[in-house]
């Protein structure tokens, strides 16, 4: 899997989280929603039940202010039959029967504007939390757009990395084989090609190769289609287990053999410094069979390293 379709994965988790996360928030505004819902019909079931109280209380009081108007009727008609003789007893008597009907009126009254009363602390009680509620809704719908917003950004933020990454990888395709080596760059005048020979090289050169290679920093990168295969710096492996692994002499002589021509000490430098390519090579066997250098996929290390010689010959 290349990095492409890790940050499509990516992207496709972050889109996943965003829907569970609206989702989510849809579940709880509808719960809340369903709780205003059983709240508004507790409330109206209450007043209804207080209505009702009113109503028969009401009925009771005005069938006793009935009843007492009766009574009063019956007494006017005995006061007409008896007037003298129980005039004082009816107006002590009509007396208490209009302050027992005022008393009724007044409880009545009083009644009623507790009733209204009750209804009204009811009615602002479930605006209150009907408005609780609605900031609740209101505040899960900003979460919502932070996390539309958030979501967004990462979004942009990841396509944003996959064009760098592909403006890099085109960058490392056009320079496949990049190398920055710290080197003195010195001319020398060397022996001529006639003179080309193993043991006229190491006498003219092995002093400065040797001098030079303690100070020398490399740092190579190689690529094939857009994917690194190989990719070393540092400091150079050390002269004794180059030497030790891959003997001066021998190195110098099969590239002699093949008709390598080693005119100056940088060119003297170059050739033995490969070993090092190769020392590192040795240890990744996925180098050997990539096809790097064009050099034919093989998981026999001696015929990989006879093509590595043969491409170091004809590479420079």
């Amino acid at each position: 899997m290349n990095i492409l379709e890790s940050f499509d994965q990516l992207i496709d988790r972050t889109k996943t989280w965003f829907d569970e996360n609206e989702r989510i928030a849809e579940e709880q505004i509808e719960r809340i929603k369903n709780q205003i819902d059983e709240l508004r019909n507790t409330i109206e079931h209450q007043i209804e039940v207080l209505e009702n109280q009113q109503h028969q209380e009401t009925e009771v009081a005005e069938e006793q202010i009935e009843k007492l108007n009766e009574e009063l009727e019956s007494h006017h008609r005995i006061i007409e039959e008896q007037m003298e003789k129980m005039q004082e007893e009816s107006e002590e008597k009509e007396r208490n029967i209009q302050e027992q009907i005022e008393k009724f009126e007044n409880e009545l009254e009083r009644s009623q504007e507790s009733y209204e009363e009750q209804i009204e602390r009811l009615r602002e009680q479930f605006e209150e939390k009907e408005e609780v509620a609605n900031e609740q809704i209101d505040k899960i719908r900003e979460q919502i757009d932070q996390f539309r917003e958030k979501a967004d950004e990462h979004v942009e933020s990841i396509n944003e990395q996959v064009q760098n990454h592909k403006e890099n990888f085109e960058k490392v395709i056009e320079n496949i084989h990049t190398k920055n080596m710290h080197a003195i760059t010195e001319e020398s005048s060397g022996p001529s090609n006639n003179q080309n020979s193993v043991q006229t090289l190491i006498t003219t050169y092995d002093d400065e190769y040797n001098n030079r290679h303690e100070n020398t920093s490399i740092s190579n990168t190689y690529v094939i289609n857009g994917v690194e295969v190989l990719k070393y710096g540092g400091k150079l492996i050390s002269l004794e287990k180059m030497d030790s692994t891959f003997p001066r002499n021998e190195w110098l002589q099969n590239l002699l053999d093949q008709g390598v021509k080693i005119h100056n000490i940088d060119d003297y430098c170059h050739f033995l410094n490969a070993r090092d390519m190769l020392l590192r090579i040795q240890e990744k066997p996925n180098v050997w069979t990539s096809g790097l250098f064009d050099i034919s996929p093989t998981e026999d290390w001696d015929k990989y390293k006879e093509g590595f010689i043969n491409w170091v010959a004809k590479e420079k």
